[in-house]
């Protein structure tokens, strides 16, 4: 029953959002094969041009953010992801959401649209102008009366808010990425995401550029052979390698548990880690490396092993 429900509501949601009905594959511009795109990258264009169209109101924000910042244009989600940041929302049924870096409102607009009555959205962003543009944006397609876009350093947002304040169910972070170990950290430690709460972390992946980084002879950021390139060059390195050294932490933090998608640049999901019982994860897992080990799996985990 309960998958026959996900599944009915991710139909509805596809359906209930989508503009017009015309097949993507016949949207003007788009051919299949692409001739020139690796196997991977067609991969992409394939799932980009299959998914939903985005309406009209995010086509308009999208125009104007390319024409306001032509060079940070590529920091709006695509469709793809804003479609699925609209499916968990609604799949969560998330009241409280909470977004760490909103430029100009791309996936603020998603989330919020997503949002059941009387659920509310908390954006964090520094930038006035890209904060002037989501709130307009925002009113315009109906919802910024559950948006606050709150203008400041996120990072300063964060730890002011009281100590009263309540968890959020789904929490979607996309600001300084050189930071974003200590959103991260603040958000768990100060227990901002609720016990079942889902929390993203965008841009893991940066561009491809953490794959390259895993290369033997790859330069890192610092190194003699990064200090020869040119500035921008070394800025994104520097930020693949601070993505790289969260994931890399994120994996080992028994804190939460997390599921690393290639989806676009990269989107890490975590929740945070249930206390342990005969069925849990870890006693699994135990259970699982002594019977591999030719040992007599104990306690809890004999029960699992048992039961399996």
């Amino acid at each position: 029953m309960l998958l026959a429900r996900l599944i009915s509501v991710a139909s509805t949601t596809l359906i209930a959002v989508s503009p017009r009905a015309t097949p993507p594959c016949r949207r003007a511009g788009w051919h299949s094969p692409v001739a020139g795109l690796t196997a991977a990258a067609h991969a992409v264009d394939i799932a980009e041009h299959l998914t939903s169209s985005e309406p009209a109101c995010f086509e308009a924000l999208r125009d104007e953010t390319q024409q306001r910042w032509p060079g940070g244009a590529h920091m709006v989600s695509g469709a793809q992801q804003g479609r699925l940041l609209h499916m968990l929302v609604r799949l969560s049924r998330a009241r409280r959401v909470l977004e760490v870096g909103c430029f100009s409102g791309y996936a603020a607009l998603w989330m919020g649209l997503a949002l059941p009555e009387g659920g509310s959205l908390l954006s964090l962003e520094r930038d006035e102008r890209a904060a002037a543009v989501a709130r307009r944006h925002l009113d315009a397609a109906g919802v910024g009366s559950r948006v606050e876009v709150r203008l400041g350093d996120a990072l300063e947002a964060l730890r002011a808010l009281p100590e009263g304040e309540p968890p959020f169910d789904l929490i979607f972070v996309d600001a300084d990425k050189k930071r974003t170990w200590e959103y991260y950290d603040l958000l768990v430690s100060r227990r901002l995401l609720a016990p079942d709460g889902l929390l993203l972390v965008d841009n893991v992946l940066w561009k491809g550029q953490v794959l390259e980084r895993l290369e033997p002879a790859a330069a890192l950021a610092g190194s003699e052979a990064a200090l020869a390139l040119p500035a921008a060059e070394r800025r994104s390195m520097a930020l693949r390698d601070a993505l790289h050294g969260f994931s890399t932490r994120l994996a080992s933090d028994g804190r939460v548990q997390q599921l690393l998608l290639p989806l676009r640049d990269g989107l890490t999901l975590a929740t945070l880690a249930p206390p342990e019982g005969p069925g849990g994860l870890a006693a699994a897992a135990a259970a699982s490396a002594a019977e591999q080990a030719g040992e007599e799996p104990a306690g809890e985990e004999k029960l699992v092993a048992g039961a399996s």
